[in-house]
């Protein structure tokens, strides 16, 4: 049963990389990668969670490479614009071309900005918070948030936020909805990042795919005081994102009842702009 995953039945022949990939939805190449280019894109990563600028010592320890590698790749990132180098402080910061890069994210899932509007007026009309959000690797990443709620509890949230995808609703649903060996490659890298945290951290993730099955959303505390509501969608280009509320937690720990068709017709607004074009 083994090889049905592996090879073509009706010729016996093994399946390409790219076949592989189509079918589980992880991505697979047999070319190696470049491990040069890797570690690159490991320090421009080390800027993501909102550190403005750093030194090549603390790159090369948040990175776990040698201040020597990061001086040879640094010198590359800056010379490609990728990155600046304050002489005054001493300090990279990230150039003006990563700017440009997420302008071209957005451009290239058109899809996103056609709903916007959609989310903008559901946060306006019902006094919630609303959010579209997108996996990138172990956390999800904010594309837009609207933010209507108006209890006491207040938190900042951009475009470019990133949350954990194990510990919010927006990311519970999109593990929900992922194929099979999809899901099972992101357990073993979140068994990696958070250790002895992770069965906990999946057994409450287990409840939320179940609830995700049974009513079509998830729920999950956000942050004290706040309760999300998540729910995923596939763009035309096959885009899985996630469409997130959130909203005062009562004193049970329960959401407001009427939340759920909130989110449940604000994910038919959005699916029927998609389907119009």
């Amino acid at each position: 049963m083994e090889q049905e995953h592996n090879f073509d039945m009706r010729n016996h022949a093994p399946l390409s990389t790219r076949a592989r990939t189509k079918t589980s939805g992880v991505f697979e190449r047999a070319t190696p990668g470049s491990q040069a280019l890797e570690r690159g894109m490991a320090l421009l990563r080390a800027f993501l969670g909102g550190a403005v600028d750093l030194t090549n010592a603390e790159l090369a320890e948040r990175c776990g490479l040698p201040r020597s590698t990061v001086s040879r790749l640094t010198r590359s990132l800056v010379d490609g614009g990728f990155l600046e180098f304050d002489t005054a402080q001493s300090v990279y910061r990230l150039g003006p071309v990563c700017l440009s890069l997420a302008a071209g994210y957005h451009h290239g899932h058109g899809a996103f900005a056609a709903v916007l509007p959609l989310l903008r007026d559901a946060a306006q009309r019902e006094k919630v918070n609303v959010g579209l959000c997108v996996q990138d690797g172990t956390h999800m990443v904010y594309l837009a948030s609207f933010r209507e709620e108006r209890g006491p509890v207040k938190r900042v949230v951009n475009a470019g936020t990133r949350t954990p995808i194990a510990f919010f609703s927006s990311g519970h649903a999109l593990i929900a909805a992922l194929p099979a060996p999809a899901r099972q490659s992101l357990f073993e890298r979140l068994a990696e990042t958070h250790g002895a945290q992770w069965p906990a951290a999946r057994a409450r993730i287990e409840q939320s795919i179940a609830q995700c099955a049974a009513q079509g959303f998830c729920t999950l505390p956000s942050i004290p005081g706040l309760v999300g509501l998540a729910t995923t969608l596939r763009t035309p280009d096959g885009t899985i994102c996630s469409v997130l509320l959130t909203a005062p937690e009562r004193e049970d720990g329960s959401h407001a009842p009427e939340l759920p068709e909130v989110l449940r017709r604000l994910a038919r607004e959005m699916q029927e702009a998609w389907a119009r074009g």
